[in-house]
């Protein structure tokens, strides 16, 4: 599982649980009030700007890779895109660093 998957699968999740909580009233909710956190709207939004962020990660990383010629300049730009992007997916991914399915490896 790559990052970028495992990171797809936790925003599912979340969107998954947002959109449970949006079907119930605060009178038959499943969840004690003080669970209810945040509006299910804003967890939906937060998701849908992630998911943003992660694609257009991936196209800069991908243009990057492909602009990535002989000469020393475009290669060590491209490196630092790549760094670049590892660094932001690994920062996203943090927050589920107790997820059995994290790998050390992503730790900022």
């Amino acid at each position: 599982m790559t990052i970028t998957e495992f990171l797809t699968a936790r925003l599912d999740e979340l969107e998954t649980a947002a959109r449970t909580a949006s079907s119930y009233d605060d009178d038959d909710s499943p969840w004690p009030s003080y669970m209810v956190v945040q509006e299910p709207e804003f967890v939906l939004a937060e998701v849908a700007a992630k998911r943003a962020l992660i694609a257009d990660l991936a196209t800069f990383d991908k243009v990057a890779t492909s602009k990535a010629g002989s000469d020393l300049s475009t290669r060590l730009t491209a490196r630092g895109v790549e760094r670049g992007t590892m660094h932001a997916l690994r920062t996203l991914a943090q927050p589920y660093a107790d997820h059995p399915d994290y790998r050390e490896e992503w730790r900022p």
